[in-house]
């Protein structure tokens, strides 16, 4: 109910905005009948919902904006890009650690899908969300992985969550948690944004990884 509040209060303010900037303009060129319609209707609403693509598409991107436009759309943080971090598991009775990638991708506004990768395998969300928990965001994938490039008949496909909380306290986003596995099976994620940029393989994610 909250964020309807929200939304709502939103669309509102700028309605009123674009409604005033587009009374200045003029139209008795026109019939009065369509005049009227364009006047009070059609080109507010019109301007309206271009700048509001402008904001849910771009604007809520850029820093010293992100936050009023939150504010008024309960828009999601931006955290697109790649990450990479340390994977921690067991395996075989013995505690093992790996390099790992986690890339999210971010649509819109109100948008994220991830994809994760290891030298042996990659896995991909289903169903992701960010949500705000006692003043944190957390986020929150379930995933299906793929086919194990090594260990298939002990690695098999398998599906899992994920819960990470973001840390963006500090100038370089950590997100750190962990994951349960359909098979029983637990690990924990940390992990450090490097760059905006969309990996789409585990090699491209390293490559990126060694920019300068």
């Amino acid at each position: 109910m909250k964020n309807i509040f929200k939304h709502s209060a939103g669309f509102v303010l700028l309605f009123l905005i674009f409604n005033f900037i587009w009374t200045q303009c003029s139209f008795d060129s026109l019939p009065p009948e369509i005049k009227d319609i364009v006047e009070l209707f059609l080109g507010p609403l019109v301007i309206l919902s271009f700048f509001l693509w402008l904001i849910l598409q771009f604007a809520w991107k850029i820093p010293m904006l992100d936050r009023l436009i939150h504010v008024i759309f309960s828009t999601y943080p931006y955290v697109q890009g790649t990450w990479r971090g340390i994977i921690k598991y067991e395996w075989e009775g013995k505690k093992c650690e790996k390099e790992s990638f986690l890339v999210i991708y971010q649509e819109d506004a109100f948008s994220v899908h991830c994809r994760f990768f290891t030298d042996e395998r990659e896995s991909e969300s289903n169903n992701a969300v960010l949500t705000k928990e006692n003043g944190c965001w957390v986020l929150s994938y379930q995933y299906r992985s793929s086919e194990s490039i090594e260990r298939r008949e002990e690695n098999p496909v398998h599906s899992g969550t994920a819960v990470l909380k973001l840390d963006d306290s500090i100038k370089c986003f950590r997100l750190y948690g962990n994951y349960f596995t359909f098979r029983n099976t637990s690990g924990a994620l940390d992990l450090v944004k490097i760059n905006n940029k969309i990996a789409k393989s585990y090699h491209s994610a390293k490559l990126i990884a060694g920019e300068k």
